[in-house]
């Protein structure tokens, strides 16, 4: 099936290029429907649209929402000629002052619903078609499962940025959908979830590389369950708890013995990544971590926005015996065959690319300053189109979820049972200097916890997520001086679709 893709794809993208974000939009008659689902190949490819749909957008779109704005990265000023200043873009989202008409978050709010759009397309196209007598190279109820899957996805996506958002199940219908409550939202997810996953196949299986498995939903629903309490005010550790066991009492999964394994250019192999999205150099785009960060001029050749920097407090978190400090560039940078990293001519600045780890102001003179996170191994001269798989759920988050929640069970205080947990993912990033910076029950608290979090989750799209349980994110911070208003948690539902659909209920404060 991954190789199917790389070649329907883009024909797919012309056909299925719609826009289900502005609602009231009717785009498929039957006719067209009924006339493209004749063939496996057509069938497949369809089925193929949604996951490039999200590759892309997981990476660009709502990478930045979940980083920017939390205590981890910003998309800085830099220079006196103002690059990166985007019409305030990021430094709206650095400061909690975003408005109703925000770029950023009216782009991540049509993504998703383009996404769930996608899903209910296919969902309705192959509704009455036989599989076998085509020759469909997975089943009908597996296909049918992976869909409903994504589409709960997606809306648990619109959970956690906006809480009350429509659920849309097929295409047009309602023609203007009205805002549902976190609750029902929630709701949807975990019953989608459960629902579909007896009919998804087992983590490794064929197929099931790239698609969700069993294991993964599983490893979702520890997520959802975890952040019950901050999205609809009920208390589920005990599910999160019951869903990180089953992931683990499958023994599918491990730690990677190197922490940057998980993200090397054959992340594919990993028996650490339970949900990834995968791409193929050359065939399908996703928006590479170095593109965001890093400098024109880089260490694999390959064109750099430099954009988003590490603010230094979060740098300075690492010790220098963590081994996850690796994943930064700071100081002078070379290839990967040790040859120094110039700036090329006609790009600012000159001599050898040296990164620093200081950052002074929000708007700087400097083009250098901040550690830019690379943790995803680069191929030179791939660009944007990476080997590497990109990583939705690892193990490590499993068991983190599961230390957390026992914790939150118990006021906050660490048992032996979330202490070795931590410990098991800690150990591999300080090796033969484990013993000197282990957790115990005492030194073990929940500011620790999510401190411990932001080291071993940077830039995978945890932080804004992990500050708001830990009552953290709307609190003053670097170049950040207030505290934000509380309806920060949430961001605005975008106004141009509410001059669409006035049947789509602004959250408070917007």
């Amino acid at each position: 099936m991954k190789k199917i893709s790389l070649f329907i794809v883009g024909v797919l993208a012309l056909f299925m290029q719609y826009s289900c974000s502005e609602l009231d939009e009717k785009v498929y008659s039957s006719n067209l429907t009924t006339n493209f689902y004749t063939s496996a190949e057509e069938i497949e490819g369809a089925y193929m649209r949604p996951w490039s749909h999200l590759l892309f957008c997981d990476t660009y779109y709502y990478l930045k929402l979940r980083t920017l704005g939390t205590d981890m990265a910003a998309w800085t000023t830099k220079t006196s000629e103002n690059h990166g200043y985007d019409n305030a873009l990021w430094s709206e989202l650095h400061k909690h002052t975003w408005g109703t008409r925000h770029g950023e978050i009216e782009s991540s709010w049509n993504t998703v619903w383009e996404g769930i759009g996608f899903a209910n397309a296919v969902l309705e196209g192959i509704e009455d078609k036989d599989f076998e007598e085509m020759g469909v190279s997975i089943s009908k109820a597996e296909m049918q499962a992976q869909l409903r899957a994504y589409r709960a996805y997606m809306h648990m996506i619109g959970l956690d940025f906006w809480r009350n958002i429509p659920i849309v199940t097929k295409v047009g219908d309602p023609y203007y959908p009205e805002t549902k409550s976190a609750q029902e939202v929630f709701e949807f997810v975990e019953t989608e979830f459960l629902a579909v996953k007896g009919s998804l196949p087992n983590a490794f299986e064929p197929y099931a590389q790239g698609f969700f498995s069993q294991q993964s939903v599983e490893a979702l629903l520890s997520r959802l369950y975890l952040n019950a309490e901050t999205y609809i005010g009920i208390d589920k550790y005990e599910d999160a708890i019951k869903m990180c066991d089953a992931v683990i009492s499958s023994d599918f999964f491990e730690l990677e013995a190197d922490y940057l394994d998980a993200f090397s250019k054959d992340n594919n192999l990993s028996k650490e990544n339970i949900q990834v999205l995968t791409q193929k150099g050359g065939s399908s785009m996703s928006a590479p971590l170095h593109a965001l960060t890093c400098y024109w001029s880089n260490h694999v050749d390959a064109g750099g926005w430099n954009g988003i920097i590490t603010q230094e407090g979060f740098y300075d978190s690492y010790s220098d015996d963590d081994a996850r400090k690796n994943q930064f560039a700071v100081g002078p940078q070379f290839y990967a065959d040790g040859t120094p990293v110039y700036i090329e001519a006609g790009n600012p600045g000159s001599g050898q690319l040296v990164y620093s780890k200081e950052v002074t102001t929000f708007h700087s003179e400097g083009l250098f300053e901040g550690a830019r996170c690379k943790k995803y191994e680069a191929i030179a001269g791939l660009n944007w189109n990476q080997e590497y798989d990109i990583v939705l759920i690892r193990y490590a988050e499993v068991l983190m979820n599961k230390a957390e929640a026992i914790m939150r069970q118990s006021n906050g205080q660490a048992d032996q049972t979330a202490v070795d947990l931590v410990n098991e993912v800690r150990e591999r990033a300080f090796g033969d200097k484990f013993a000197e910076n282990k957790y115990t029950t005492t030194t073990l608290t929940l500011d620790e916890l999510l401190a411990e979090r932001g080291r071993e989750f940077a830039y995978e799209g945890h932080r804004r997520t992990d500050l708001i349980r830990f009552e953290k994110y709307l609190q003053p911070r670097w170049e950040k001086e207030s505290t934000s208003d509380a309806t920060r948690i949430l961001f605005p539902i975008p106004q141009t679709q509410r001059d669409i659909n006035t049947n789509l209920k602004q959250n408070d404060g917007y």
